[in-house]
């Protein structure tokens, strides 16, 4: 969730001032045609949405200022809209959106602090704008591959049945990655429950498009988050359990108590993993 404001209003992009100004610079022939959708290599729809760059910044190979520099997007452009992904917070938002820009059609991530879009929750995007969540990408949360590694070296054993956070717990922290920071309890007093509350904007309810490596929650009888496993690609999960099958397992997402899943959250405030780059 974020909140901005943004204190001076961009000019009409669309005039025919403007649109020569921007068809110079950028080469688009269709910016200020009406809406369309096109497929983006059969993984998201692309989509022109009415936001524009405040300010001049950089085309991210990843969502955020550690991730290789790729190119950059002006002041006053409207790029082309993939999808976005939760990344590095700027201010006070976590939202990076993958945009192409372009003729050259160079692809990749900036920061949505940086332009004029407004949304007081991350659904609004879809909602409002149309812009999906990614999925079928090739951004990993972090910790992820070490993590999934640790559980899959303990398939079958039952050391930790019916302690479902403190595996993913030790799963993580075996890459270097503490899931419990920030959460106001000490690790061992932490659960699915209180995990899932304090996770806040990094949730994302009955999102069956997960990241590898995302943490998947699951209700108990009680209504409450009571198992959580790691999602190994978008549809299956490694997880312990004590039933319906005991041990540390593999198993298809949606076949574990599918009425059950209460949606996927990324396990640090970290959240994507980052490349070496430039600033």
């Amino acid at each position: 969730m974020r909140f901005k404001q943004h204190l001076t209003p961009l000019p009409d992009l669309c005039s025919s001032r403007g649109r020569i100004h921007l068809l110079i610079l950028l080469g688009l022939t269709a910016l200020c045609s009406p809406v369309s959708m096109v497929a983006l290599e059969g993984k998201a729809l692309a989509v022109k949405a009415p936001i524009h760059l405040i300010e001049s910044v950089n085309l991210r190979s990843g969502p955020g200022p550690g991730f290789e520099r790729v190119g950059g997007i002006s002041r006053g452009t409207s790029p082309t809209f993939n999808c976005w992904v939760e990344g590095t917070r700027i201010g006070n938002n976590n939202v990076w959106f993958n945009v192409t820009v372009g003729y050259a059609g160079v692809t990749g991530y900036y920061s949505s602090y940086f332009d004029d879009s407004h949304y007081a929750t991350n659904s609004q995007i879809r909602s409002k704008y149309r812009i999906p969540h990614c999925t079928g990408t090739s951004e990993t949360i972090a910790g992820a591959k070490g993590a999934i590694a640790w559980m899959s070296a303990r398939v079958g054993s039952r050391s930790l049945n019916g302690a479902s956070f403190t595996a993913v717990y030790r799963a993580y922290l075996s890459a270097g990655v503490d899931i419990t920071a920030g959460l106001p309890d000490q690790p061992a007093n932490n659960s699915p429950d209180s995990f899932w509350a304090a996770a806040g904007d990094r949730r994302h309810p009955k999102d069956r498009s997960p990241p590898r490596g995302a943490l998947l929650f699951f209700r108990s009888t009680a209504s409450q988050p009571g198992h959580v496993g790691i999602a190994t690609d978008s549809t299956h999960m490694i997880s312990t359990s004590d039933r319906p099958t005991a041990g540390i397992h593999v198993e298809r997402t949606w076949t574990y108590h599918p009425g059950r899943y209460l949606g996927w959250a990324n396990p640090s405030i970290a959240g994507i993993s980052q490349s070496k780059g430039s600033g």
